[in-house]
């Protein structure tokens, strides 16, 4: 039997399998080589190494459906593999054929009669090939091979919860080196964490798309993504609410808080968005309401705003690969909130209705301040700038009124400013005269005259009645200044 030691070459544990399948590949007390090695596992233990192993036995065939250029097929296709009949592929290497046959164990190959119709062809290589099993005799299970001497001989924990999580963590495993691996015992936390080692991550991934996450994640993953969370963050995503862990991340509370310790680390290419993206979680909690509009308004002056400013401090991070995950954790956070505000806001004009043009004083300016028209200053915009002028040492008093609809320059800088009067007309000039009082041709002119019946030329009146149309906005709340 094939035993590992120190001086071994191979350095992860997927070596050490291939390693120990090809040690059963020759003859032992005077018999004859083996035609093949029959590889039972009743629990289908090993199936999710197959891709790998495929890639490193060229000479391993698979007990499944009918798929040569897979090297899978039924048992009577594999003996043909074997025996080199039919149109079978040949397997290709000097190493003889492996055939793994998932669902099925040892002692069911020497049933006789009982043994299952589906692995009886294979039944009489039990006498021209070998088995790959454990020294006891029954099946290598991954806990047994990964924690043998024979196998890689590490120190794992015997529990039910160690040994799901092997399982379920096991293609990560197999490439781990195993020098990485020793020197510690190894129990259900360290191959979760293997498996799922930046949950932080994958937690504003599902936040983000609770549904494409899970489905991305596969059904090994998502266990382990589960129990970490429940065993960090005291989180279960397969039984709580995206939004639940929104309000979590919000507050970094308890074991939360450790989250914030990540993030000041830079562990993730996320950290630098987690503390804007918390901050959205915990503004959005509740949605902006209030019996009339003005109540609304300054619920919004308070808090509100600060939604606005969290979502638009983590786009501003949203750049490289995570761009796109970014993007879509704060859509999905912040677009209910929006919906159900506009929500509020609309029903609350219908019972107060917004002051009309002139109903609001004009912003006046004393003798000593100087009034200042920003165009497109947001509300959000405008509290940063006075928290930065705040800083600087200057007295900031921020306040707030409606803007005019819609929310451009052309709307919103007469609504906040003196009405103008208008100009006076322009004296008609007269047309040039000669000397004796007959009409000269001006020269001058770079537009036709008046025309017939009184009408103004075309030009003239484009010039006269030119207006800027105004971009059309949907955002009702705005700042003037």
């Amino acid at each position: 039997m094939y035993d590992t030691d120190e001086s071994e070459p191979s350095s992860t544990p997927l070596d050490r399998l291939v390693d120990s399948l090809h040690a059963r590949d020759a003859a032992s007390d005077g018999q004859e080589r083996p035609t093949a090695i029959l590889w039972t596992d009743l629990g289908r233990e090993w199936e999710s190494l197959l891709p790998q192993l495929q890639k490193r036995l060229p000479e391993l065939f698979v007990l499944g459906p009918y798929e040569p250029k897979a090297r899978t097929g039924p048992a009577i296709w594999l003996r043909c593999v074997v025996d080199g009949t039919l149109d079978a592929p040949a397997p290709s290497g000097e190493g003889v054929p492996i055939l793994y046959l998932p669902g099925f164990e040892r002692g069911q190959l020497r049933a006789g009669e009982a043994c299952p119709e589906a692995v009886r062809p294979l039944v009489e290589l039990l006498y021209r090939g070998i088995l790959w099993n454990h020294p006891n005799g029954k099946d290598w299970t991954v806990a047994a091979f990964l924690g043998s001497r024979r196998g890689v001989g590490l120190d794992i924990a015997a529990d039910r919860a160690t040994v799901g999580a092997l399982r379920g963590a096991l293609a990560e495993v197999a490439v781990r080196p195993v020098a990485q691996l020793r020197g510690r015992r190894l129990d259900a936390d360290d191959f979760n964490e293997m498996l799922s080692e930046d949950y932080r991550r994958d937690l504003l991934r599902w936040m983000a798309d609770p549904d494409a996450t899970r489905a991305r994640l596969g059904d090994a993953e998502w266990t382990a993504f589960r129990q970490r969370c429940a065993d960090k963050l005291d989180f279960d995503p397969g039984v709580e609410a995206d939004v639940a862990a929104g309000a979590r991340l919000g507050d970094g509370r308890g074991a939360w808080a450790t989250v914030w310790v990540w993030t000041r680390l830079g562990h993730s290419p996320l950290a630098a968005a987690l503390e804007p993206l918390a901050g959205l979680a915990d503004t959005t909690r509740n949605a902006i309401g209030g019996a009339a509009p003005d109540d609304i308004a300054a619920t919004y002056a308070d808090a509100g705003w600060r939604a606005d400013a969290h979502a638009r401090a983590a786009l501003a991070r949203a750049s490289g690969p995570d761009a796109a995950l970014i993007t879509s954790t704060v859509r999905h956070l912040l677009e209910p909130w929006l919906g159900d505000t506009a929500t509020a806001f609309q029903e609350a004009v219908e019972r107060t209705s917004l002051p009309r043009r002139g109903e609001q004083p004009p912003v006046k300016a004393r003798e000593d301040e100087c009034l200042v028209f920003v165009d497109g200053l947001r509300y959000e915009l405008g509290r940063d700038l006075a928290g930065r002028l705040q800083r600087r040492g200057c007295e900031v008093s921020p306040g707030h009124r409606w803007a005019a609809i819609p929310t451009v320059t052309a709307t919103g800088k007469p609504a906040v400013g003196r009405r103008q009067e208008p100009a006076p007309a322009r004296a008609r000039r007269r047309p040039p005269q000669s000397d004796e009082g007959t009409r000269l041709p001006d020269r001058r002119r770079r537009h036709p005259g008046p025309a017939v019946g009184g009408r103004r030329s075309r030009l003239a009146g484009d010039r006269q009645n030119r207006q800027v149309r105004p971009r059309s906005r949907c955002r009702d709340l705005r700042a003037a200044g």
